[in-house]
């Protein structure tokens, strides 16, 4: 599998970058378990001036990933995702009524953690409690991911064509909602199959 190259934009993007930016580099290569694809960009920084660099021009929802890994570890994981979940309230719940580019631009923020936290630690939790390893659970994520995405479009439409397109919005949120209450509901529910 081979992703395309977005070395030569992220360059662009950042001129001052003096790490190297490797595209399609197989992480079975980088990693002592010998396992993982390729990475569709892997950067190796220079210094911390070199990544901090990277991580200030980057698209919100990155840096969003890199710190909430790190916040999971100390806090745990379940939280981490449940916030992103009432964060994905707010943003839907919010968007209907944001009229103006600053209100856009709270919006974007709130997308980019709810998509940065909910694309990154979920993986995570999986790999943790799946049993078979990082290798089957990786690949179960993907196949699910893959399949959510497929049936999204379809779903949207329905629901759109339902409610109307102003009210999907209402939906979404109480979708998060949802989402954010099995997260909550998730340690008792193990506790009680135990």
């Amino acid at each position: 599998m081979s992703f395309p190259d977005l070395v030569p934009d992220l360059k662009a993007r950042m001129p001052e970058l003096r790490g190297r930016l490797l595209a399609n580099l197989p992480l079975d290569t980088q990693s002592w378990f010998r396992v993982g694809g390729p990475a569709q960009v892997l950067f190796m920084p220079a210094d911390e001036n070199d990544l901090a660099y990277m991580l200030r021009n980057l698209p919100a929802e990155i840096p969003v990933m890199v710190i909430a890994g790190r916040i999971a570890r100390r806090v745990g994981p379940g939280r981490i995702v449940g916030a992103s979940a009432v964060a994905g309230i707010a943003l839907y719940g919010l968007l209907p009524f944001a009229m103006s580019v600053p209100a856009l631009l709270v919006m974007a923020a709130l997308n980019g953690v709810y998509q940065g936290v909910s694309l990154s630690i979920p993986m995570v939790m999986v790999q943790d409690e799946a049993p078979g390893g990082p290798g089957s659970s990786s690949a179960l994520y993907t196949s699910a991911f893959g399949v959510a995405g497929m049936l999204a479009g379809a779903v949207t439409g329905a629901v759109t064509t339902a409610v109307g397109y102003g009210n999907l919005f209402w939906v979404c949120a109480a979708l998060s909602g949802c989402a954010a209450f099995l997260m909550a509901a998730r340690p008792s529910l193990a506790r009680a199959r135990s």
